[in-house]
């Protein structure tokens, strides 16, 4: 993410040349960090779930290549470990 100095407060036009620098302004004159929604949290108004199993066979997966074992691990220490 590029900083871009602006404070993003609603009326305010202040830009700051450093973070501290803004985040200064900002507890000074209680403006709060302005958040992007994402199109699902603005339609719906509730966080996405971030704990769900979407995208979770995208993770690389470490298989033991002895023949006749179905080990499967997220991590190869593990998979090492087995291996001993």
């Amino acid at each position: 993410m590029e900083f871009d100095g602006a404070c993003g407060h609603e009326g305010c036009r202040f830009v700051a040349q450093s973070r501290s620098e803004l985040a200064n302004h900002r507890r000074k004159l209680g403006h709060p960090k302005k958040t992007k929604l994402s199109s699902t949290e603005e339609e719906t108004g509730e966080q996405p779930n971030h704990n769900s199993s979407v995208g979770k066979e995208l993770e690389l997966k470490y298989k033991c290549d002895t023949q006749g074992c179905s080990y499967v691990s997220r991590y190869r220490t593990n998979l090492v470990r087995h291996c001993k």
